[in-house]
């Protein structure tokens, strides 16, 4: 049995049609109903006078007509779209069913007085009802595209939402696994997905996104096989020219075995400078809702970004390497103003990083460290070799001019962005802890944290080294000559830093200070 038809009110009008419609009806004096597709409810507009009087007096004759319309709103294939037929009052019932079959709303103008052989009546209600009906089908297709609007816009935002959240990533050139990473996180949340990689071809790597359980074979013997999956992937999108494919994975496939269930896979191209560089995949559970157009498109935005992405790697790298090599050139330059000093600057440097990480630094505070300690000693180019290898006492003039050398080496390295926090590190080196240093005459931590470990891994290095006027000190001992001075010239905290790496470096003095002339 289907269920009774219920009255109420319907989204095919909206509500200032709605009352021009039931004013219309109440000039014409009939009743007006619009019935949903498939005659599940029914909305009724307008009640004539005469329906009024019927549903008080007779009650049953009522019902029946109310059944009449409820058998043809119902009918699956109506025999004719308009239908006029006496109701058992004696006056009038006018049905205009819809155009494309069950899918349109079914009007009904009942309760108008019309005589038998004059067809004017029907003819004019029915001219109504196809208005009517043309106001339904205008305010459906408005609505549907409204509809297809409102999902677009939601879905641009989504766009827009997420390639906001990685841009400030995007730009950090220096960290490209980060950025991977976080991509990937935004990606596999799209999507909804299980899993979601990155594989790059050259140089060959692979990175994961994952939920709370990590797939099979990430690591160990099964990572071959989503390299080979990954590599497929990326001939096939190469091959084919595309920038998207979708792929089901049936249980017996390498991977939805690794995940254990039957998957849907999304893989899109990541292009740099107009070549294929790898592949970004998806990877879901199959049987949820097929990957859409916004979703792929999405997804490609991600991918471009990616490919951004590596582009800036790629000239950072480039970038970094300019900047190394320019460095190995100016430290040799330093070395080779005193040949007894040979290797000191690569010996600061080492020692530097030793204590910079037994001290946790941050990553920036180690790479500032880095260029500094290689560089501490740039501003002596320049300076004249009879006073860097005078054997003896300088005179005060001679030690007001090597006393420049850290501001000119601040000179020269400052306005390179990539050493500013380095240039500070050249310049501070020789401060001192109670303030009697120079350039500056800081003292405590008003002094850099990379200066004053510069100044403790130079002075270890000096009392190892070799001179022309003695041979140089073991690595205990010039740890008790620079702990004389903790809270004074150096900083206790950094002291006691390199007081725990004495085994290492007793250890390994002979590599330190391998190659260094009279040893």
């Amino acid at each position: 049995m289907k269920p009774p038809v219920t009255s109420r009110r319907t989204n095919l009008l909206p509500p200032a049609v709605r009352d021009l419609v039931h004013h219309a009806s109440e000039s014409l004096d009939l009743s007006l109903e619009i019935w949903e597709p498939g005659g599940r409810t029914a909305e009724r507009l307008a009640l004539g006078e005469r329906c009024r009087e019927c549903e008080l007096a007779a009650p049953r004759v009522f019902d029946r007509c109310r059944k009449r319309r409820t058998y043809l709103a119902r009918r699956e294939a109506p025999s004719t779209a308009e239908l006029t037929e006496k109701c058992p009052q004696k006056v009038r019932l006018a049905c205009l069913g819809g155009t494309d079959g069950t899918n349109a709303p079914v009007l009904f103008a009942f309760g108008y007085p019309g005589a038998d052989g004059d067809a004017a009546p029907d003819r004019r209600v029915l001219s109504f009802l196809q208005d009517v009906q043309r106001l339904l089908v205008e305010n459906r297709d408005a609505q549907a595209e409204m509809h297809q609007i409102t999902n677009e816009l939601a879905n641009r935002y989504e766009e827009i939402n997420l390639l906001h959240s990685v841009s400030g990533k995007l730009s950090r050139a220096d960290d490209l696994r980060s950025t991977v990473v976080h991509v990937l996180a935004e990606w596999r949340s799209v999507l909804q997905a299980d899993c979601a990689f990155l594989w790059l071809r050259d140089p060959s790597r692979i990175e994961f996104s994952f939920g709370p359980q990590e797939p099979a074979g990430v690591h160990g013997e099964g990572r071959p096989t989503w390299e080979h999956f990954a590599r497929r992937l990326a001939d096939t999108l190469e091959r084919n020219g595309e920038e998207a494919h979708l792929e089901s994975l049936g249980t017996q496939h390498p991977i939805a075995r690794l995940l254990r269930q039957e998957t849907d896979c999304i893989a899109v191209a990541v292009r740099s400078e107009g070549r294929l560089r790898g592949v970004v995949c998806g990877l879901r559970p199959a049987h949820q809702a097929d990957f859409g157009t916004p979703e792929v498109r999405l997804l490609q935005s991600l991918a471009a970004q990616l490919g951004l992405a590596l582009t800036n790697a790629d000239l950072y790298e480039d970038v970094k390497s300019f900047l190394t090599n320019t460095v190995k050139v100016l430290v040799s330059a330093i070395d080779a103003k005193d040949s007894y000093t040979a290797g000191h600057s690569e010996r600061v440097n080492i020692v530097s990083m030793l204590l910079g990480n037994e001290m946790n630094l941050e990553l920036t505070e180690l790479e500032a460290l880095y260029w500094g300690s290689l560089l501490h000693d740039v501003g002596k180019i320049g300076m004249p070799e009879i006073i860097l290898n005078k054997p003896g006492e300088l005179d005060e003039t001679e030690v007001e001019i090597v006393r420049q050398h850290p501001s000119r080496g601040w000179e020269m390295l400052h306005a390179i962005d990539k050493l500013r926090a380095a240039a500070e590190g050249v310049r501070l080196h020789h401060e001192r802890w109670d303030g009697l240093g120079y350039p500056l005459g800081l003292a405590g931590a008003d002094i850099p944290i990379i200066a004053r470990i510069i100044a403790v891994a130079d002075a270890f290095d000096a009392i190892i080294s070799n001179r022309s006027y003695r041979k140089g000190r073991t690595a205990a001992r010039a740890l008790e000559i620079i702990e004389e001075e903790a809270g004074t010239q150096f900083d206790p905290a950094v002291v006691e830093t390199l007081r725990r790496l004495l085994p290492l470096l007793d250890k390994h003095q002979w590599v330190l200070m391998s190659g260094q002339k009279g040893r």
